[in-house]
């Protein structure tokens, strides 16, 4: 099972009371405005390595175990937005793929 597919149903299970409103409110809002995924893929930092594996970054001095965490808490609710707009795995490829092109 992938990471991702392990989040999806994780967060299904956490909030399955309010899950059925919030599905179809955050659907609505993706379907209204396609650019929003964008935005939160972008601003979540989905698809950034984590400063402490990126190789890029190794010359930036100790690992500062707050910021760490704060970037994995962007990413946590990055993803539990893209779940709640019914946005899959697949369509954040075809998104990053648009956006690279």
């Amino acid at each position: 099972m992938s990471l991702w597919k392990g989040a999806l149903q994780g967060f299904a299970r956490s909030y399955p009371g309010a899950s059925r409103a919030m599905v179809r409110r955050w659907a609505r809002a993706f379907r209204d405005q396609p650019e929003l995924a964008h935005d939160i893929i972008a601003l979540g930092g989905i698809c950034q390595l984590p400063i402490a594996l990126d190789p890029r970054q190794a010359d930036l001095g100790p690992v500062d175990p707050a910021r760490l965490s704060f970037e994995c808490g962007q990413r946590d609710l990055a993803v539990k937005l893209l779940a709640l707009g019914k946005i899959t795995p697949h369509d954040i490829n075809e998104i990053l793929e648009l956006t690279n092109e």
